[in-house]
Parts: C-alpha cells; structure tokens; sequence
C-alpha cells in the first residue's frame, strides 16, 4: 500500500463521525457539538457544557446516562470538571485518555462505575475527583511519579469521599512504594498493589 493512500485512509477515517453507544451520551454530543467527526473528538480539551462552552460539566446530574467508555477516544482530553457529576447510574469502567492534565473536585460523584483508569503522567487533581463511588473496585494510574493534588495541603487524602474501603489502587510495579508512602495514598496501605497483579 502506498504512502498516499495510507493517508488518505486516515484522514478519511478521521472524519467519520462518531457513535456513542449510550444513546443519553449520543444525544448530549448531537445537541452540543456541531461536528461529531472522530478528528474533532480528539481535539477537544474541555467537555461541553449544557450552554455548548467547552468549559465541562458534560453530564451533570444525569440519570439517563449508563455508560461512557467512548472517553478513551478523547486523546486531547485535558481536563476534567465535574463531567460525571451525580450520574447514579453510570456504571462499567472508563479509560482516561494519556493527555489529562488535571481532573478536578467531585468530577466522578456518585457513580456507579466500577472501574476507573488513568493513562496520564503527572496529572493533578482536586480532592473528593473520585466521592462517593460505591461500586468501586479499582483505580488504574499508570503515572510511574504520584499524581498531586491541584492544590497542596495535607488535607483530604484521594480518597476521603470515596466511602468504599474495599477498592483497590494499581499503579505501576516500580511505583508501589511511592505511592505507600506518599502522604495523600498512604492511608491506603496494602491496597496499593502492582499493576502485573491486575485481574478484571
């Protein structure tokens, strides 16, 4: 295949639009974005708001909202802020795309979701990003230093809202003591296991 028309195939894939399999997902995306395109998905560093502003708060309060997995296609995704806020009934597992900068307070709030992985390095976060999240079961960070939160202090361990001490955090082999003695993980001891552990 030539190098031309291995082009031309990407960018024709790049502009077909993209589906959500979550028809309330579908919906807010068709009300709220003009393009659908996959190259627009990717380009996005903020989710739109109910207002059409790419300032955040994609879902919240939704009750409609069941899954969200397509969030992995959102490679320019930089932050998060409150877009899975009060949305009992999502459930399932998501992937945040390795492009996070920062995730901010209460932007996973009551949730069902089960399974929640972070591909970024060195990403910050606002205390209570995960609260309330009963169905919990694991937290992926594949960050190999230990994400910080957004604003220092040594209140609100990561999980002082998550009210579930069962979840477990996995982090990279290499990073198991890091995350043991860091001030904000701590707490969560032999929680903390090495990714290779990892079984779904």
């Amino acid at each position: 295949m030539s190098l031309t028309r291995l082009r031309f195939m990407r960018q024709a894939w790049g502009e077909q639009e993209m589906h959500f399999a979550d028809p309330h997902a579908q919906m807010v995306f068709k009300d709220r974005l003009e393009n659908l395109s996959i190259n627009n998905i990717r380009s996005i560093e903020r989710m739109p708001s109910a207002n059409k502003t790419l300032t955040g708060g994609l879902f919240i309060g939704s009750t409609e909202l069941r899954s969200f997995e397509e969030i992995k296609y959102f490679t320019g995704l930089k932050y998060i802020i409150k877009d899975f806020y009060n949305c009992p009934n999502l459930g399932g597992t998501i992937t945040i795309p390795s492009s996070l900068i920062e995730i901010s307070g209460a932007s996973i709030y009551k949730t069902g979701l089960t399974g929640i992985e972070f591909l970024a390095q060195n990403f910050k976060w606002g205390h209570g990003a995960i609260w309330e999240c009963k169905n919990l079961k694991w937290v992926k960070m594949h960050s190999i230093e230990v994400p910080q939160k957004n604003a220092p202090n040594n209140q609100y361990l990561f999980d002082f809202a998550l009210v579930n001490n069962t979840w477990k955090l996995y982090v990279p082999d290499g990073s198991v003591e890091k995350y043991r003695t860091d001030h904000n993980f701590q707490n969560l001891g032999d929680r903390i296991r090495p990714m290779s552990e990892f079984k779904e």
